[in-house]
């Protein structure tokens, strides 16, 4: 009986060891020209990146000051076993 359950078992895993794969690689191959548009977010960017340099020119090509950065907490000291 327990042999039988074990065979079942390499039967099952051999199934979704292939099967995974093979969905992955025929959902690729089935559709294999279609890609995500960007063209919204390249539209997107552009119209900020008008905007900032707008921005900068009004503001006679100075750029504005960027908040510092937070300070690194100070080192922890190793601690060992004694």
């Amino acid at each position: 009986m327990i042999g039988g359950v074990v065979w079942l078992n390499w039967v099952i895993g051999a199934l979704i060891a292939f099967g995974v794969p093979g969905v992955l690689l025929w959902m690729t191959f089935r559709y294999p020209e279609t890609a995500p548009d960007f063209s919204e977010a390249r539209a997107y960017l552009e119209a900020k990146a008008a905007a900032e340099r707008a921005a900068l020119a009004a503001a006679g090509g100075v750029p504005a000051p960027r908040p510092a950065a937070e300070a690194p907490a100070a080192p922890v000291a190793p601690q060992h076993a004694a």
